[in-house]
């Protein structure tokens, strides 16, 4: 495609239908619109709110892919100074004529154009004459954060935890560092909060505490929201004269921070967004000390101070849940994953991704150098036990999650603490040892053992992957093995096995340095492959002991001189084979 004569064919084509110039390389960057290949100014007729026709200036601006992209289109300074503060016009004069995934009709650049132009058109008549007024509520969040002048900067650095509608107050965690870009953490004491203090505590964050008040419900709808503080009393006593006097108390009660919350109704639920105060000054000449209180301060000698707007961003279960799968999880799932190895580390991260999960890791063993090419973990974890390692990068990818560790043998679990096994709703094993395998099926099958149990392990140079998931009211393991305990689905021929081939597995000079050979990408491969059927038992809580096994890469292993059984001579890279008792 030739994007450049692509333009010019939309540029005749719009030329014969409004007064059309391209701007010259300095005219476009002068205006700071962005990174454009080419801006466009457009003179066009819009009808006004008196119904009369009048003129109106647009600036397009083309990415180089034009028309696999839409142009983007803004006001000029002239015409935003005149219409300014319209529903889906920003104040960096950009108007939001059709969503980032639109698609044009790449045949027709000239008519794409037309069609953004009267859609631009359509918004500032529409905005003129109040029809979309409604539509402020729905881009409500976009209208509070933006900035309407140089000296206003609202916050969104500040991180909402809470799990359902806000009290009258609130607390608020003010970091002494901020993660990522957050300063600030809102909560109401639930146990997700807890769990974020256990996070800062484990990470040495040093925080302080305040409380917070909500406001409740506000009438604010259409911008500027460049607020002062006298502006923002007017709107809360005129709002709730109810809670006005607890909104006096609390300013008196409270020099700085002063962070108040107020709540909007949008798309049916309850949005919170928020403003601060700058700290009041109470020591005035002409005033005894202790004599002028906060609210006077601020609403009398700082009543022209602007507050500082914040948004929060919520990482509530509800929230992420949404923008996730579409849906809330109802649905809540412990896992217990006993071996954090590659295996169990990269399965952890797979059933991270099923929300509502709370996780608890076991394993005795640390990290080290030789693990890291196929574990989840990398070199600034070596050294660290691997289930400390794994809880913490979990914490920091959703630091409210209810994981906890255990850095001891399963056996000396099962023993001691059965409790913390039985109290889930899923056991994985990813240890890779038949005798503790043996051991655990058979406390199943005394009812000792309650949980449902995958057992996931790999063969030498990942010529299989297996998988077998134990029902407790029928968990027949025994049943997968032959007369000489190996495993009836193996890809790698028995006979290689009973003989002891001493290709299936490497060592390096030392003792107890012998490991099973096998690819990252092979493993992933597996996991990845194996991962729906897991996720089908977990959503449809499926019964019944069945077993699967995943066919790798055969030409290499066919290439180390290794036979394959039979009934996977013929099978593709990939495939599941699936055998229930």
């Amino acid at each position: 495609m030739n994007f450049e004569e692509l333009r010019s064919v939309a540029f005749d084509w719009i030329s014969k239908r409004e007064t059309v110039r391209i701007l010259s390389l300095q005219e476009a960057r002068k205006l700071q619109l962005g990174i454009f290949v080419e801006v466009w100014e457009v003179t066009t007729e819009i009808i006004n709110a008196k119904g009369l026709i009048e003129v109106a200036t647009f600036n397009l601006g083309f990415e180089g892919d034009f028309p696999l992209s839409i142009p983007k289109v803004y006001l000029t300074v002239e015409s935003f100074n005149k219409y300014k503060y319209l529903a889906h016009t920003q104040t960096d004069h950009f108007i939001c004529t059709f969503n980032d995934d639109s698609q044009a009709n790449i045949d027709l650049p000239g008519q794409v154009v037309e069609a953004v132009l009267r859609r631009a058109k359509r918004i500032i008549e529409d905005g003129l004459t109040g029809r979309n007024e409604s539509d402020f509520d729905d881009e409500f969040s976009a209208y509070w954060t933006l900035s309407y002048s140089n000296s206003d900067k609202p916050k969104e650095t500040i991180l909402s935890i809470l799990q359902s509608s806000i009290n009258s107050s609130f607390k608020l965690i003010s970091l002494d560092k901020p993660i990522g870009k957050f300063t600030d953490v809102i909560h109401q004491e639930e146990i997700e909060a807890i769990r974020f203090k256990d996070y800062l505590k484990e990470n040495q964050f040093k925080y302080k505490e305040y409380e917070g008040l909500n406001v409740g419900p506000i009438p604010i709808t259409k911008p500027p929201f460049a607020f002062t503080n006298k502006q923002t009393f007017e709107i809360i006593q005129k709002a709730n004269p109810l809670i006005y006097a607890e909104f006096i108390k609390f300013i008196n009660k409270h020099q700085s921070p002063i962070f108040i919350l107020f709540s909007k109704l949008i798309n049916g639920s309850n949005k919170y967004f928020g403003w601060t105060y700058r700290h009041p000054v109470l020591n005035r000449k002409g005033f005894r000390g202790g004599k002028i209180k906060s609210f006077q301060a601020l609403s009398i000698f700082q009543g022209n101070d602007p507050v500082t707007r914040f948004s929060l961003e919520d990482i509530s279960n509800i929230r992420i849940s949404t923008r996730t799968t579409g849906r809330v999880e109802e649905t809540k799932h412990c896992f217990v994953i006993v071996g954090i190895g590659s295996v169990g580390s990269n399965l952890v991260h797979l059933l991270s991704s099923i929300q509502n999960s709370q996780f608890k890791l076991i394993d005795d063993e640390k990290l080290f150098v030789e693990n890291i090419g196929r574990h989840l973990l990398g070199l600034h974890d070596v050294g660290m036990y691997k289930t400390k390692g794994v809880l913490k990068h979990l914490s920091n990818k959703m630091p409210t999650l209810n994981v906890s560790s255990r850095e001891d043998s399963i056996t000396d679990i099962l023993q001691k603490d059965i409790s913390y096994i039985n109290n889930s709703t899923y056991l994985f094993l990813a240890i890779g040892n038949t005798s503790i395998e043996r051991y655990i099926s058979t406390l199943l099958r005394e009812k000792v053992v309650i949980v449902p149990t995958f057992i996931l392990w790999v063969e030498p140079y990942l010529a299989g992957g297996h998988c077998i998931f134990l029902d407790p009211l029928k968990p027949h393991y025994d049943d997968f093995f032959d007369e000489i305990d190996l495993f009836r689905g193996n890809v790698i021929s028995k006979k290689e096995y009973s003989r002891k081939n001493p290709i299936l597995s490497k060592r390096e000079a030392g003792c107890q340095t012998s490991y099973v050979p096998y690819s990252s990408s092979d493993m992933l491969s597996f996991l990845g492959s194996l991962f729906p059927y897991i996720l089908n038992i977990i959503r449809n809580n499926e019964k019944g002991t069945r077993g699967f096994s995943w066919v790798g890469n055969l030409m290499p292993i066919k290439e180390l001189g290794l036979e394959i059984t039979s009934e996977y001579q013929s099978q593709l890279y990939g495939t599941i084979v699936e055998s229930k008792l």
